[in-house]
């Protein structure tokens, strides 16, 4: 199982922080794994067929990071990766 959280920084005007959500979703989409949750400033993406592995993790966080415009927005990033929780955001995407 696979699941990632995000947020984004919420002092942001609200029409940017929609359009960063959208752009991630995007993303997501475009690997095949869809949102689970939404609201605003908040999302939550899970792979419950399981079949994405560490690659896929990996070409996710690096087009999450190419976008200039979505990494500086987001303020948190959790990823769960069968029983083990990394900080996506520290690790991965700003680190």
């Amino acid at each position: 199982m696979f699941k990632v959280e995000l947020e984004f920084d919420k002092t942001l005007p609200k029409e940017t922080v929609n359009s960063m959500c959208e752009q991630v979703d995007e993303i997501f989409a475009e690997e095949g794994i869809p949102c689970a949750e939404s609201s605003f400033g908040k999302r939550k993406y899970e792979d419950i067929v399981d079949k994405v592995t560490l690659g896929n993790v990996g070409i996710l966080l690096h087009r999450i990071k190419q976008n200039t415009n979505v990494s500086k927005a987001l303020s948190k990033a959790i990823g769960i990766f069968e029983n083990e929780t990394a900080d996506l955001l520290t690790d991965y995407i700003k680190g």
